[in-house]
């Protein structure tokens, strides 16, 4: 799950920065691993609205975006580059070493 936050993070900060590929419906977060639906609604959702209604929704976005990165960053801060768990549960050695731990003491041993 690692990277799949790191690749939420990384569109939340871009789109904080420049929404408009959002609005035009360029979401794609995960790539071709999240099958992303199209139907009526997403469309109704993202169509053009006019130009001042537009600006207006892409500074909300920008905020929103803005918001949430900086909340994922605190949340998921173990888990992002640079966290105690970022690479540790694929490195061969940790899972080894960790194999016959119940899972609720996973935690507590990469702590320390």
């Amino acid at each position: 799950m690692n990277k799949y936050y790191q690749q939420l993070l990384e569109c939340f900060k871009s789109w904080a920065m420049d929404a408009t590929d959002f609005l035009k419906g360029n979401i794609s977060v995960f790539g071709d691993d999240v099958a992303f639906s199209k139907d009526d609604i997403f469309a109704y959702l993202f169509a053009p609205r006019g130009n001042d209604c537009d600006s207006m929704r892409k500074q909300c976005l920008e905020i929103i975006f803005s918001g949430l990165s900086v909340v994922t960053e605190r949340l998921l801060q173990d888990h992002l580059s640079g966290g105690i768990l970022y690479n540790k549960l694929d490195d061969d050695c940790f899972v080894e070493e960790t194999k016959s731990v119940s899972k609720r003491k996973l935690v507590c041993l990469t702590i320390k």
